[in-house]
């Protein structure tokens, strides 16, 4: 069961849409949800965010979220986004469906040390982790049920630049979950981890 509670402290009822869409990386690969959150809520806090929706959502000034929610221009685009993204999260009729029906709906687990599946979530560092998060779209591209298992950092990888000097000098960036587009699940059992919605 997500639970996303505490996540986005303040959004309006009627762009409460805007909290679902943020905590689904669907939203990277939708190009109306990604142009929605890019351009229409702040697009320089989005740049400055490196694109995360969730700490887009907790940054906005409250009183932009309220003249979003009472827009008609906006709450027409976000409404069609909302209902494309609801329908593509509802289809069952998927390749792999269509193609492996005998199959069911027993997900495949994908172990991994690393996801590259967007530059808010920054837990990978080149290729084995793009090449993981590439997997993880085209799995959900497919329909096929898939569950990626891995490892959440609290540390990100380190960026490297030079220095006026001319040396190499490296940041660790700390990153807080509580940030991320991801949400926290429970078990049957009452246990929890970190996970992506999807």
């Amino acid at each position: 069961m997500p639970d996303s509670s505490g996540k986005i402290p303040f959004l309006p009822e009627r762009i409460r849409g805007l909290e679902r869409l943020s905590l689904n990386l669907l939203w990277r690969w939708h190009r109306r949800a990604r142009a929605l959150l890019r351009s229409r809520l702040d697009p320089v806090l989005w740049s400055a965010l490196r694109h995360n929706p969730v700490a887009l959502l907790r940054q906005m000034d409250p009183s932009r979220l309220t003249e979003l929610a009472s827009d008609p221009t906006f709450l027409a685009e976000l409404d069609e986004v909302m209902r494309d993204f609801d329908h593509c999260l509802a289809s069952d009729r998927t390749w792999f469906r269509e193609a492996f029906p005998e199959l069911g709906a027993d997900p495949v687990a994908y172990f991994c040390a690393e996801f590259g599946l967007h530059n808010s979530i920054p837990i990978y560092s080149g290729g084995l982790g793009v090449l993981a998060g590439d997997h993880c779209k085209s799995a959900s591209d497919l329909g096929v049920p898939f569950i990626g298992v891995g490892l959440l950092y609290h540390k990100g990888y380190f960026d490297q630049h030079l220095n006026l000097e001319g040396w190499q000098e490296g940041s660790e960036e700390e990153f807080n979950p509580d940030v991320m587009p991801l949400v926290r699940l429970t078990g049957r059992d009452g246990t929890s981890s970190i996970a992506l919605v999807e």
